[in-house]
């Protein structure tokens, strides 16, 4: 799952850090949040 800041990247990380966890125990797969420099690295990753 890739996100693009909108504000301070730190705080985003650890907020979908714990979104990622629970989807990963929900769906049974492995999920792993990113967040990235832009909307172009995102459509690149």
């Amino acid at each position: 799952m890739g996100f693009v800041p909108s504000q301070d990247a730190d705080k985003i990380a650890d907020t979908v850090e714990p979104l990622a966890e629970r989807l990963s125990e929900v769906l049974g797969v492995d999920i792993q949040a990113q967040v990235l420099v832009d909307y172009t690295g995102l459509v690149e990753g």
